[in-house]
């Protein structure tokens, strides 16, 4: 059968809808957008659409009894099929197959998750962990430490070097990211809409010197390089699991591992250091509710190295980013 596909374009009242996706929320729809570039990458179909049938429907729900639940946790294949249920509520062949339970994993085989992630990674940690890339690991070694390190800089999670570009406003520097992104495996923008509707963000760099700044440009040629089916997945999962394995080599006995979530939650660290305002940092950091997200989920202040953003110039700051996310509406 040959499938067709609709146009994968935020809700509103202008694009193609599904019959039954009219009134869900925008978590719902992008869990549901999330599941469904998985099935098309899986089978080389166009990324950017949703199928245009209840038939193509109940292929992706095969699909993903089949496969996606025996590569995912119990609790995130929950969400997933919560979200196909709702979208295809009408679909009585989905809604059946969507009733089938997880999988739980055989003791041993957990997968790498946020718990067992380091929350935080200091200057003098990602030091150690980039001399081992750049020795240990010739192909991808130099672009994993350069892409840690800068997301210590920017606090973007991995998949927003995707649609991020720099921009000058009075004077100052800034990263401009088109869609903010959520994914739980970093290799997807998914839009996350904050609570003012923005599905993008602007972080400041004034916080930066000359030299990080071109570190950063590097670091969006290097992303902008690997734009394309397949080639982002391969970029992404071998610097993931460069990083890791300099992790086990440079610190044989910790139990949590450096990701470059670790660089985000440093990030993170920086900004409670220099007692940012909270509305500033939800900004900063793509965040809807700033004060359960990142005063509870993200690293503690940072113990070394903070670079701050000083108090004085936090409201011309917020300004200057109100501004530029303005001009993007």
């Amino acid at each position: 059968m040959t499938a067709r596909f609709l146009p994968m374009a935020p809700t509103s009242t202008e694009d193609t809808r599904l019959p039954a996706q009219l009134g869900l929320s925008e978590g719902v729809v992008a869990t549901a957008r999330k599941v469904v570039r998985q099935y098309n990458r899986a089978f080389q179909l166009p990324e950017g659409g949703w199928p245009a049938s209840p038939g193509e429907w109940v292929a992706l729900a095969n699909w993903m009894v089949a496969n996606l639940r025996h590569s995912v946790s119990p609790g995130s294949w929950r969400v997933y099929r919560a979200a196909i249920r709702q979208v295809c509520k009408d679909n009585a062949e989905v809604a059946g197959l969507m009733q089938v339970k997880g999988v739980r994993r055989i003791k041993g085989t957990e997968r790498r998750t946020s718990a067992k992630r380091k929350k935080g990674v200091n200057a003098v940690e990602r030091a150690k962990v980039s001399a081992w890339l750049r020795e240990n690991a010739p192909t991808w070694g130099r672009v994993a430490a350069l892409w840690l390190d800068t997301t210590a800089m920017t606090g973007l999670r991995p998949s927003e070097w995707q649609t991020a570009a720099l921009t000058e406003h009075h004077g100052a520097w800034y990263l401009r990211i088109a869609e903010n992104g959520k994914s739980g495996s970093g290799n997807q923008a998914l839009a996350l809409p904050t609570e003012e509707g923005r599905t993008g963000r602007v972080v400041s760099l004034s916080h930066l010197s000359s030299y990080e700044i071109d570190q950063i440009r590097k670091q969006l040629l290097v992303a902008a390089s690997m734009l394309g089916f397949r080639r982002w997945d391969t970029y992404y999962n071998a610097c993931r699991n460069a990083i890791y394995n300099a992790t086990r080599a440079v610190f044989p006995g910790q139990s949590k591992t450096v990701s470059l979530y670790s660089a985000r939650h440093q990030f993170a660290a920086h900004l409670k250091e220099a007692d940012v305002d909270t509305h500033l940092a939800a900004r900063l950091m793509g965040h809807d509710r700033s004060d359960n997200t990142f005063r509870r989920h993200y690293g503690g202040r940072a113990a070394t190295n903070p670079r701050p953003i000083p108090k004085t110039h936090q409201a011309a700051l917020l300004k200057a980013v109100v501004e530029l996310e303005e001009m993007d509406q």
